[in-house]
């Protein structure tokens, strides 16, 4: 297999970082040196601040095959960032609209944070229209150059290690960016693949840069040709190779037009070549961009200068002064922080955190349990309609699906059917004690035979069947996950072989959509759990044959499970509840949706658990108490939003997190009380 050699560190803390450095700088005008009206602007380092990037990246290149090693390497090393970058612009979005929009209202602040999930899952810089008539209507910003360039170099990875002529090569490679500027015409997909397509070229321009020794036999007319086209390609607007979008003014010209602005950038590196500081940015140039996209989304530049009576010119050199100092401030503040505080405390609460009594998958399953909780009882609110959609689109199938995949075949059907009946007929029962106890002022004969019937139907909702019977409201899960494990320990029992397992299982589902779909909507929502046999299959099927295992590994596989996720969550979502299962022409689009959002969160989780030891115990504890806190959700969420009220205003985003915090801290206090009950089998109610 053919190599190629790597800059030197020496070269690396010379003219490579220097470069990347002065082309950051160059991407931060781009993005804000916007004025407000006609006159000078930033705009033409369009043509060529991205070239530089990508060209060092093909510059700095090794060849070599595209394995499953090499992916992972480069999606923790680029995608990492991106997502922790994205995490920090929904939090102090939520913060710019609390403190700064004062809108304290829950559909205001539910509405940012699901159009901030929305965009992180699609990662578009450009365009926010997938295919017509399906619009996630949010754009990521800068960050999406990371996905980009994740695509890039895996594909051009491939191209260099299939096709060992150069020359054939760089034709294969624009025919590929060719293929991104035309296909984003008509489609634009996920984490700007495009993006990474249009970007092929240019890697293999710098690759062929590096191979050729061709920056030793620049000349000083050669820097004076290239400042020429440069200066003419402005003057003519031909200075725009839009990478965010997969396209140019011209592809030619303006390819070259960028292509000598790098020459220029590598010129000026040069003579930086030396200068640490310069150097130092640019070693940490993925730190700077991302710091440099948390500004840019989230500080209210511009309000600070109109507070300070700036405006027109004055605003907008000010806003660049201001974002310069506040990325190289911040910069060098999350690198300390990284490295002299953060690393080194997790790695000790990742020691102390460890329970030797779970293993990795138990407690993988226990935070997964734990998001899904959380995601269940913020669903239960009046939230935005997007964000409901995400948390509707998987988190019942979820819950299927995590309690298929601990599933163990009993060695005595009847106990193990017993123990069902105690765990959530027991609960349910406990349920309607407490309202009961709750409600004593309203004790009468027709308030019992009522409160019974509707227990003893267990509606979610009613349709053709018992439509004067009122619903159990959430606390029908207790009885769907009873019926599903039933249901399925059955199946398990009389089908031995493990297709006629699946025929069976995708009959009952086929059964609940058709069901669902002429309302008989039946006591206990039987058909809902017959839908949700599938899901639990799944959950088996996945950890029986280690496709769980695949999934955490094969880092890759986060965009297509992502991707499918979020054009289900635009096409149809999934509220079993009231038998939404998705039109007729997409109950499959529905389940694979479901079953990617799944996929997606336990992704997540195997990262928590690796890289976040306080949310990793937090979530494990909220996942052991899952059942408990659902039980203090419905029974009691009323009377603390009764008795918080007076405190805030009822619609508040802070009154939900109040409510949210006392349930779960009660919910974690009972939960450890339960498990230090003596003659109490430590068991988990999730």
């Amino acid at each position: 297999m053919r190599t190629e050699t790597v800059p030197t560190t020496k070269e690396r803390e010379g003219w490579i970082d220097a470069a990347k450095a002065i082309a950051m700088l160059f991407i931060i005008l781009g993005h804000v040196g916007i004025p407000e009206g006609d006159g000078f602007s930033f705009q033409f380092v369009h043509g060529f601040h991205l070239v530089v990037f990508f060209l060092l990246s093909g510059y700095t290149f090794r060849t070599g095959p595209l394995s499953n090693e090499y992916l992972s390497q480069k999606f923790r090393r680029l995608m990492t960032p991106y997502f922790i970058t994205c995490v920090f612009v929904l939090i102090l979005d939520v913060f710019y609209e609390l403190f700064l929009n004062g809108n304290h209202s829950i559909q205001a602040v539910t509405a940012s944070i699901g159009a901030d999930l929305l965009r992180t899952f699609y990662g578009s810089g450009s365009f926010t229209e997938i295919v017509t008539g399906l619009d996630t209507g949010a754009r990521i910003g800068a960050i999406w150059f990371l996905p980009a360039l994740f695509f890039a170099l895996l594909i051009f990875r491939f191209l260099s290690s299939k096709i060992r002529d150069n020359k054939i090569l760089g034709i294969v490679s624009a025919i590929v960016a060719l293929a991104g500027n035309i296909t984003a015409r008509f489609i634009w997909l996920p984490f700007s693949v495009q993006s990474g397509l249009f970007a092929v070229f240019f890697l293999w321009l710098g690759f062929t840069i590096k191979k050729n020794d061709l920056l030793k036999k620049l000349k000083w007319y050669h820097y004076l040709i290239a400042l020429i086209i440069f200066l003419g390609g402005i003057y003519l607007d031909f200075s725009a190779v839009y990478f965010v979008s997969a396209n140019a003014t011209d592809l030619l010209i303006s390819t070259l037009v960028g292509i000598c602005g790098a020459v220029l950038v590598y010129f000026l590196a040069k003579l930086l070549s030396k200068a640490k500081i310069v150097c130092w940015y640019g070693i940490h140039s993925l730190t700077f961009l991302c710091v440099h996209l948390v500004v840019l989304e989230t500080f209210p530049l511009g309000r600070i200068m109109r507070a300070a009576g700036l405006s027109g010119r004055a605003s907008f050199w000010g806003i660049i002064v201001l974002h310069l100092i506040l990325v190289l401030i911040l910069t060098p503040l999350v690198e300390l922080f990284q490295t002299k505080a953060y690393r080194p405390v997790q790695e000790r609460l990742l020691e102390r955190t460890q329970n030797p009594s779970e293993t990795e998958e138990e407690r993988i399953r226990l935070i997964e349990w734990g998001l899904l909780v959380l995601a269940m009882i913020v669903g239960l609110f009046d939230i935005d309609p997007v964000l409901r959609s995400i948390i509707y689109s998987c988190y019942i199938a979820g819950f299927l699906f995590l309690s298929g995949s601990a599933y163990q075949k009993p060695e005595s059907l009847p106990k193990a059917i017993l123990g069902l009946v105690k765990k959530y007929l027991g609960t349910y029962l406990f349920c309607l004690i407490v309202h009961l106890l709750l409600n004593i002022p309203s004790w009468s004969g027709p308030y019992f035979a009522s409160t019974l019937g509707q227990y003893a139907a267990g509606m979610s909702f009613s349709r053709l069947v018992l439509p004067d019977v009122a619903s159990v409201g959430p606390l029908y899960l207790l009885l769907l996950m009873f019926l599903v494990q039933v249901f399925y320990l059955l199946i398990d029992h009389w089908v031995r072989n493990e297709i006629g397992k699946w025929i069976v299982v995708l009959l009952c589902t086929i059964a609940g959509i058709v069901l669902g779909y002429f309302w008989i909507w039946l006591p206990w929502g039987i058909d809902i759990a017959l839908y949700g046999l599938l899901f639990y299959q799944f959950g088996v099927s996945f950890h029986k044959y280690g496709i769980l295992e695949i999934v955490r590994k094969t880092h890759w596989l986060y965009f297509v499970l992502s991707a499918i996720w979020t054009f289900m969550i635009f096409k149809n979502g999934m509220e079993p509840a009231i038998r939404d299962y998705g039109t007729r022409n997409y109950y499959g689009v529905v389940i694979v949706g479901a079953l990617s959002g799944i996929l997606v969160i336990y992704r997540l989780s195997c990262y928590i658990l690796q890289s976040m030891p306080i949310m990793t115990k937090v979530l494990s504890l909220i996942g052991k108490a899952g059942i408990v806190f659902l039980i203090i959700h419905v029974f009691f969420s009323y009377r603390l939003q009764a008795w918080i009220t007076p405190l805030t205003e009822e619609d508040s985003f802070y009154l939900m997190l109040l409510i949210i915090l006392i349930e779960a801290v009660a919910a974690v206090l009972i939960r450890f009380g339960i498990d230090r009950i003596p003659w109490k089998k430590k068991k988990a109610l999730c």
